[in-house]
């Protein structure tokens, strides 16, 4: 044996000790005559009464010792063990307890014991009584005018199988055995009892008969348990639960998460037959991967529901599932979803020990006929996942974070929607997309200072308008009034010089500085000139120039030539007869006999000579070409020179080479004239022909070159402080006119102390151009913006720009349309429920098609001759064979045909042979009611286990509490506290359905589940009947020391239900008690009621529907009903003394019994009590329960107002998101009565308009596409499941898509109004 094995023997040890009680706590060990749960039978005696009963006889109970001669007429005188206590009241709780058990638990705990053993333990001195032979029996009871009658059970009376353990543990002492049906006589077999007993150990056996709860079917679990106790640790839960949670295998990495099952889950590989909100599709995929986990069921959160899917999409895979539950109730509501999905046939229910054998052999062999006709499986939905998918993409796309923001297109929509009564603006920005937090946050500082600076800013005549941007201080200061102060100093001289410079040439007055400029030029071109002409000035001086520049050419390329031929010999080269020579050379001598010629060498010698070296013909020949060339030349420039001289007299002699100076003077004269042309004049003209020009002009000149110098350097100086685009009036600076120049300086002299605001205001807008808001800065200053109205304007502007290219972006955003949206989710509606309404289909064709392959496969023959020996016992009248020994034989065949099975613990452990009936996957519900070592036998059938319940309610409990008379009963361990403190992992559904009313699960929500629970608000709201109300009982007085009943709260209860049920309104009731003893004093106080009024009676008596229920805290799980009415019964005693005694709710998890009282309503909850929130003082308690208590009493005294919860540590206050607040006022301002965030949970109805006509009732909810709907992590969840859901709590609803409103809000505005007219024409008629 390793380790892990002898670590799952050491706890099987512990287990199998909880198993088998055969302490003296046990009634069937240490029988106590409780004078509430036992009744001593007085008649008839033992012997006759087992035989009367074991023929089937019923008796008439009574309590009167009168006519005890007349037994044989069926009655049965039974005696209380108390004189106080009347025999009713002990057999109305035998009655209400043996019931409630066999309900729950599907065993029966009601026996009439024969015989008893009076023995003594060694060492002791008391006598223990031990029941001996058990014959189950039940009280019914017509109506409360009836008496009690006893019947005998359709089940076989047993031998006391406790004290045969313990007899045999501690004495070794073996009792004989006893055939209970053949021919029984039950005084032989007590006289065979006192042979057996040691002699002079002074036991007794004795007649003695009883009627009392008992319990021993554990022994059953305790028999499985102890058989092959070493294959336990084959499973790793077991494992896990005996110390080892490493056992426990990893979770598949692949598994999807909710928001991932649109995408990944197609719909042809599932098999839902219900629907499913994706915490419950989280737990049914996990079934589905193999994981073993904790499913945390809160109340109405489908946890059948959810059952009902796993085990259809488990049966749909070939799995088998064994699904255990201790609670009857829990199995039938499973069975009955399975049923009404029609797949009620692929189950084997077997929750009764006590089943008829026959009755399960015939099921068998119905579904196994049925099997041989096959049916097909429906067509597929078509479309489902491509419509499924465009909804899935539209809220991803919405809410999922863009650009450098990272913000939501519904969140920008949002902040967008906030500002709607803002200024529009139509500036645009590039790429806002890539803006980020940081960026945006600087463009908001950026328009805040600037609307700050508005004044500035708008001031079109800011003297410092146009400065560049640069870094104030008080020395810039200082440096900018000293360049202004030499600027005016400049200016004042340079003013005073022009009238004067003006005067002395006879100019017009100059109007800007380029005016004075080309003064200026003019001045400084009289002073330093050439000699200049007067003709020049007046005449046609480019003809002139022209022919001057063509004898400068003329001349020079004479010289050329000249230069050239002076290179080719001596100066006589220039005497020779050019034309003649080249005429020889080119034409006579062109032959190749030239040199026969005497010419030819005649000129040969001549050219020699000139040339001083021998030369060849073609040179020659090239050489009196020249000489002609320049001949030419020669006499073209005698030509131009003697007309030169003709037209230039005076300035030219003839000698070429004076025409460069002439035409230098006449280009200066011609530049003059054209720079000079608006100021000619004859003053100007005559100074300039002057040998020296006079010296008024001179100084003049010099005057204005000083002061105008120094004005245009200070102006540099100063200008330079300003952007080199800055004008006056359209010009720069430097070529402004003079009054500009001078109003400018002046000016800025005057502001010279606003610069200091300027430079603000330019380096702000600086900074904001390098942001890209030029095109921003252009419109406020344009339009004139305000101040206050920048920021906002912005803010809604940029928002805008970012909303549209987002949707721009996004192809699932930008082909929205309204009604194509609202076509896709009622398409959507229409697939998915037909989808579910098909998967009963083809669950069953699955299953059809698996047993087929079997049948054809290598498990033909075994199946066959399992068909054949089911077939055979089917026809048998009485059924031999033990329902064990049947399914251990055919279960490869009932696996098939029934792959679920639908168990108790304890029926696993009488039906199921651990090693060959095995499960693919076990489920148990209600597994917080379950011990540990109740589940082990069923877990170790299986290789997969989920554990379904809700650790937030009842724990398990004794039994042997029912037969106390203590008012606290012992709390147990369960299985799912073991399974999610052993490592198994956990899941939570998270979707309440119950509740009529929010306030009824409010509390619960708030305080048990720290308000994760999705909770849906009814339409109606603050009317009678519906949610949470305290009725206070200020007379109420509880009997503290004696009965520990509140009889005035009783009274007050029971005419609170027979004013229900007058009612006749069809709702359900319940009474729930905060002890027993409260209870019975709602029951005695009813019990009053019948007897005075017959139609409560038969009300109160009736089975039919949901029948009146009267429980307390201990049994009341499980149970529901539309209206719950609580009893506290605690209170003040009648000395006014309050004890802050609350019962089991004062002890450690007594609180888990409030929560299950207080979540049992489906429409209404009436707390009634003696007392009020205040006077339960917490100081003296550390009780959670007590704490609770007192919070929920303050929440029932508020009506159920969800101001009056607590707010779950973590969690935030109510918010409302900036579109649902602009929706809200948009609708206010058109009359409407608006709530916003209905509810109590996270999820909330967005918007609700309150009927006018119909005071407590919402007449349109309004959802958006927010954070509420985002909150559903499928699409069925959001568009299907919600709605459904709503609609069944009254609620007409209206959505409103966000990118419809920011593309039309009016139009929205509109929808909202025709269907809040529509309805109220509607209500109307």
């Amino acid at each position: 044996m390793n380790e892990g094995e002898r670590t799952v023997a050491k706890k099987a040890e512990v287990w199998k000790g909880k198993l088998l009680d055969v302490s003296n706590r046990n009634p069937l060990i240490r029988f106590k005559k409780n004078k509430a749960s036992t009744l001593t039978v007085a008649l008839p005696g033992s012997d006759a009464l087992y035989t009367e009963l074991d023929r089937g006889r019923q008796f008439t109970v009574l309590g009167d010792p009168e006519g005890k001669e007349e037994v044989g007429s069926g009655r049965m005188i039974v005696v209380a063990h108390a004189p106080e206590t009347p025999v009713e009241r002990v057999l109305y709780n035998l009655r209400g307890k043996s019931r409630t058990y066999r309900s729950d638990h599907g065993v029966n705990i009601l026996y009439v014991s024969m015989g008893s053993l009076l023995w003594r333990e060694e060492g002791g001195s008391d006598m223990n009584e031990s029941p001996l032979f058990l014959v189950p029996v039940s009280l019914e009871r017509q109506n409360s005018f009836s008496p009690y009658r006893l019947m005998p059970l359709d089940e076989d009376p047993v031998f006391n199988p406790s004290l045969r353990k313990r007899l045999e543990m501690d004495y070794r002492l073996k009792l004989p055995d006893f055939d209970l049906d053949n021919g029984f006589e039950l005084s032989k077999a007590l006289d065979a009892l006192r042979g057996a007993i040691p002699a002079g150990s002074g036991w007794q056996v004795s007649a003695s008969a009883y009627l009392g709860l008992f319990h021993f079917s554990k022994l059953l679990m305790y028999a499985d348990l102890d058989d092959n106790i070493s294959s336990l640790a084959s499973s790793p839960v077991i494992r896990a639960l005996a110390g080892d949670p490493s056992a426990l295998p990893p979770e598949p990495s692949d598994l999807p998460s909710p928001a991932e099952y649109d995408a990944k889950l197609r719909p042809e590989d599932s098999f839902q037959v219900l629907d499913a909100d994706s915490s419950q599709l989280e737990a049914v995929q996990a079934a589905l991967a193999g994981v073993s986990f904790v499913l945390q069921g809160p109340p109405g959160t489908g946890k059948s529901q959810t059952i009902t899917n796993m085990m259809a999409e488990l049966m749909a895979h070939g799995r088998r599932v064994l699904f255990v539950s201790q609670k009857m109730a829990a199995l039938d509501v499973v069975k009955g979803n399975l049923e009404k999905v029609g797949l009620g046939d692929r189950c084997l229910e077997l929750h009764d020990p006590k089943r008829n054998r026959a009755d399960i052999v015939k099921e068998i062999a119905q579904v196994l006929e049925r099997s041989a006709d096959p049916r097909s499986a429906p067509p597929e939905v078509r479309d489902l996942a491509a419509v499924r998918q465009e909804l899935d993409d539209y809220v991803k796309a919405l809410h999922a974070p863009r650009g450098r923001l990272g913000t939501s297109v519904y969140g920008m929509i949002g902040h967008y929607a906030s500002l709607s009564g803002v200024r529009d603006l139509r500036f645009q920005m590039p790429s806002v997309m890539e803006v980020d937090e940081d960026r945006l946050g600087r463009m908001e500082g950026m328009v805040h200072r600037l609307s700050q600076m508005s004044a500035a800013f708008m001031d079109r005549e800011h003297p410092w308008n146009g400065a560049a941007v640069a870094e104030w201080s008080d020395r810039l200061q200082s440096k900018v009034a000293e360049e202004l102060s030499a600027v005016l100093e400049a200016r004042q001289n340079l003013w005073s010089a022009i009238p004067g410079a003006v005067e002395a040439l006879g100019l017009v007055p100059p109007e800007s500085l380029p005016d004075l400029r080309r003064i200026r030029a003019l001045y400084r071109d009289l002073v330093e000139r050439p000699e200049v002409r007067r003709e020049w000035l007046e005449g046609d001086l480019d003809t002139l120039a022209g022919m001057v520049a063509d004898g400068k050419a003329a001349f020079a390329d004479l010289q050329a030539k000249e230069q050239g031929l002076l290179g080719m010999g001596s100066r006589d080269i220039l005497d020779l007869d050019g034309k003649t020579f080249r005429y020889r050379f080119e034409v006579q001598y062109n032959s190749g006999l030239r040199a026969l010629k005497g010419g030819y060498r005649r000129d040969m010698k001549i050219l020699t000579a000139i040339s001083g070296r021998k030369l060849s013909y073609e040179e020659a020949k090239f050489m009196v070409r020249a000489v002609e060339g320049y001949q030419q030349s020669l006499a073209a420039w005698k030509v131009m020179r003697d007309n030169l001289m003709t037209r230039i007299r005076g300035c030219f002699s003839g000698e070429g080479s004076e025409l460069a100076g002439i035409s230098d003077r006449m280009e200066w004269t011609r530049r003059f004239r054209s720079a000079h042309a608006l100021l000619m004049n004859d003053k100007v003209a005559e100074a300039l022909t002057l040998t020296e020009p006079p010296q008024p002009v001179r100084d003049r000149g010099l005057e204005l070159e000083l002061y105008l110098g120094r004005f245009e350097s200070a102006l540099n100086q100063l200008s330079a402080r300003f952007v080199p685009e800055h004008r006056l009036n359209g010009r720069a600076p430097g070529e402004s006119a003079l009054r500009d120049l001078e109003a400018w300086t002046e000016a800025l002299w005057n502001g010279r102390y606003r610069y200091q605001e300027w430079l603000d205001l330019s380096s702000l807008l600086h900074g904001m151009r390098a942001l890209g808001l030029d095109d921003l800065l252009r419109e406020l200053h344009r339009d004139g913006v305000p101040a206050d109205e920048m920021s906002p304007a912005f803010l809604k502007r940029f928002r805008r720009l970012w909303t549209e290219e987002a949707l721009a972006s996004d192809p699932a955003l930008h082909r929205f349309r309204r009604d194509h949206q609202a076509g896709l989710v009622q398409r959507f509606h229409e697939l998915d429920r037909l989808y579910v309404e098909r998967g009963r289909h083809r669950v069953q064709a699955r299953v059809e098609e698996a047993l087929r392959k079997s049948r054809e496969g290598s498990e033909r023959t075994a199946l066959l001759k399992q068909e054949t020996e089911i077939a055979r016992l089917a026809k048998l009248k009485r059924q031999r064979k033990a329902v064990r020994s049947m399914l251990s034989e055919c279960w490869d065949l009932v696996g098939l045909l029934k792959p679920c099975m639908l168990m108790s613990p304890l029926s696993v452990a009488q039906f199921l042979d651990r090693e060959r009936t095995r499960f693919d996957v076990v489920i148990f519900d209600e597994a917080s009611q379950i011990c540990p070592e109740d589940a082990i036998g069923s877990i170790a059938r299986g290789t997969q286990v989920i554990v379904v319940g809700d650790s937030r309610q009842m724990p398990p409990t004794s039994f042997f509490a029912l037969s106390s008379e203590e008012e606290d009963s012992e709390d147990l361990e369960s299985i799912l506290d073991e399974c999610e403190t052993c490592g198994m992992s956990k899941r939570m559904l998270m979707w309440h359905y119950r509740s009529k009313d929010e306030s009824l699960i409010a509390f619960s929500n708030h305080q048990f589940y720290g308000g994760r629970l999705n909770t849906f608000p009814s339409a109606l709201f603050g009317r009678e009947g519906f949610g949470v109300r305290h009725v206070h009982v200020p007379n109420g007085v509880f009997d503290r020391g004696r009965s520990r009943t509140n009889r005035e709260e009783a009274l007050i209860v029971a005419n609170m239900v027979r004013e229900h049920y007058a009612r006749k309104d069809g709702k359900s009731l319940g009474v729930i008690a905060f002890s027993e003893a409260q209870m019975e004093a709602v029951d005695q106080a009813l019990d009053d009621l019948r007897r005075q009024d017959r139609e409560l009676d038969e009300v109160l008596s009736s089975d039919r529907g949901e029948p009146f229920l009267l429980y307390n805290l201990e049994n009341v799980q499980g149970h529901e009903r539309d209206r719950i009415i609580l009893s506290v019964g605690y209170g003040r005693d009648e000395n006014g003394r309050f004890a802050l005694n609350f019962g089991p709710l004062n002890r450690e998890g007594g609180e888990r019994r409030l929560n299950v009282a207080i979540t049992r309503a489906k429409q209404s909850l009436d707390i009634v009590s003696s007392i009020r929130s205040e006077d339960i003082d917490l100081s003296g308690t550390r009780s959670a329960g007590a704490r609770l208590l007192k919070q929920y009493l303050a929440f029932a005294e508020a009506g159920g107002d969800r101001r009056a919860l607590p707010l779950p540590p973590g969690r935030k206050g109510e918010e409302v998101g900036p579109f649902q607040d602009r929706l809200r006022r948009e609708l206010e301002d058109r009359g409407h009565r608006v709530k916003v965030n209905v509810g109590t949970s996270d999820y909330r109805v967005d918007l609700a308009i309150e009927d006018p006509a119909e005071e407590g009732r919402f007449l349109l909810g309004i959802e958006c596409d927010g954070e509420h709907y985002l909150s559903g992590r499928t699409v069925r969840d959001r568009d299907r499941t919600r709605q459904s859901q709503l609609g069944r709590l009254g609620w007409n609803l209206h959505r409103v898509w966000s990118v419809e409103w920011f593309r039309n809000p009016h139009g929205e505005l509109d929808r909202i109004d025709e269907a809040v007219r529509a309805l109220r024409e509607r209500s109307a008629s």
